[in-house]
């Protein structure tokens, strides 16, 4: 579900600010590109926080009617925090790729969407190809990229520090390729 909210959420973060042209007077401020990069990115995050603030509902109600596991929710809260994070830096990115916001919400939709099913597709992709062409290296390569694998044991109460470094590390990725094309764009 997150791959539909997250685009929605982040699709005119930068592209608007191109279409208008507001980033021009955004140049010419005293704010740097990290500035920028960063800003836009807590913004989206806190929409998000909120967003998710708004399920300790549920925790309440667990809490009056059952006997919750602290250690288990605090972990799957921690695996939708971060995979929150790494979602709204993937949109973010595609938000300054183009200057069309539905663009940019199809894009990053897609992009998460596989990022979301790859693990569960993994098993579908055969050894060769046309017989003759090995794609074997792909399986692990899916299996890895895909978000299911890794927030899977979240939701077991397992924070594995390999889990936070993937989602920490893509996160980062997509924060700096957002940086390269901001940059890249100040020279044209």
């Amino acid at each position: 579900g997150l791959f539909f909210i997250i685009p929605g959420i982040t699709m005119s973060l930068l592209s608007d600010e191109y279409r208008s042209g507001r980033i021009e007077m955004l140049r010419t401020s005293p704010v740097t590109e990290v500035d920028l990069v960063l800003g836009k990115y807590f913004g989206a995050m806190l929409f998000y926080l909120i967003l998710l603030a708004s399920t300790f509902l549920y925790v309440g109600l667990l809490l009056i009617f059952g006997r919750p596991d602290w250690g288990q929710t605090f972990s799957a809260y921690l695996g939708l925090l971060l995979m929150g994070m790494m979602y709204v830096a993937v949109g973010l990115f595609f938000s300054t790729c183009t200057q069309n916001q539905i663009v940019a919400y199809l894009a990053t939709m897609l992009v998460l969407g596989f990022m979301t099913f790859s693990s569960g597709l993994a098993t579908l992709v055969p050894a060769r190809l046309f017989g003759w062409l090995n794609i074997s290296f792909l399986r692990p390569t899916m299996a890895y990229v895909g978000v299911g694998n890794h927030i899977g044991d979240f939701a077991k109460g397992v924070v594995d520090t390999a889990h936070l470094g993937y989602f920490l590390g893509f996160s980062l990725l997509f924060l700096f390729f957002t940086y390269l094309i901001l940059e890249s764009r100040k020279w044209r």
